[in-house]
């Protein structure tokens, strides 16, 4: 996303995180994925992630 050089509809904190060293910006977007996907994954049930699924 960031490499692309279209900065036209990145906003500041967008900006800001592109020009992160490369570790720091992995490591959000890891963060960023990573409560995503708690979140996305957990929905209503806090503790039982996917354990009543499979």
């Amino acid at each position: 996303m960031c490499g692309q050089g279209q900065g036209t509809s990145l906003t500041g904190s967008q900006a800001k995180s592109c020009r992160l060293p490369s570790r720091q910006f992995l490591a959000k977007q890891k963060l960023a994925i990573l409560t995503a996907s708690k979140k996305g994954h957990l929905g209503q049930r806090p503790k039982n992630d996917g354990t009543s699924n499979r």
